[in-house]
């Protein structure tokens, strides 16, 4: 599998703890997984692999981002020695409610401290990248619950993602949010840090 990669251009692995009893909190993980083992393999894998990383860290309020973890992460990523590091935290609602977002001034005192080739991915304040427009030619209803499926979406994400108008996209959430008959609503609307997110209901 490793040896699979080396062909590869670009690697995106993530890492979001150097610790076994944090990274346990923020990954909800197989109890046979194992943080250091994962550093480990990350090192083994720089050792031999001559393509771009480009190393992904999540990072959740009161988890991860404390002084003293951090510094320990900031040693495994020296360790691991990625070409760039994306500084991530909670941007969509979470499957652990609890899960909170860092600041805009707490993402660039990490970003400060993790150095040159660090930078912050998203933030809750960040707009986002502008990405590849593709345009849905099948049914709205259909285009949005496979993509919310997959995450939550605002009604901005789903017109840049779907090329489908905004009051089409009105029109067909108001369809997919609505309870029939005493049947789950298809779509669900959440608040979540200021914004509105539609997210796949009961299955």
């Amino acid at each position: 599998m490793r040896r699979d990669l080396y062909r590869a251009d670009l690697v995106v692995p993530s890492l979001d703890a150097a610790d076994q009893q944090t990274f346990v909190r923020v990954n909800r993980c197989h109890r046979g997984l194992k943080v250091d083992a994962i550093i480990d393999g990350l090192k083994m894998f720089r050792r031999f692999y001559h393509g771009l990383i480009w190393l992904e860290v999540m990072l959740v309020k009161g988890i991860n981002d404390s002084p003293e973890h951090l510094v320990l992460l900031r040693r495994a990523v020296a360790d691991i020695r990625p070409d760039r590091v994306h500084l991530n935290t909670v941007v969509r609602p979470p499957a652990e409610r609890r899960a909170k977002p860092l600041s805009e001034d707490d993402l660039e005192q990490v970003r400060k401290l993790f150095g040159p080739g660090a930078e912050i991915a998203e933030s809750p304040i960040r707009r986002p990248r502008a990405r590849l427009r593709r345009i849905w030619a099948g049914s709205p209803d259909r285009a949005i619950v496979e993509l919310v499926r997959n995450r939550p979406a605002t009604l901005k994400d789903m017109e840049r993602s779907l090329g489908i108008p905004a009051e089409q996209l009105r029109s067909a959430l108001n369809r997919l949010t609505r309870r029939r008959k005493g049947r789950p609503a298809r779509v669900e609307r959440v608040e979540f840090w200021g914004k509105v997110f539609y997210e796949a209901g009961p299955a």
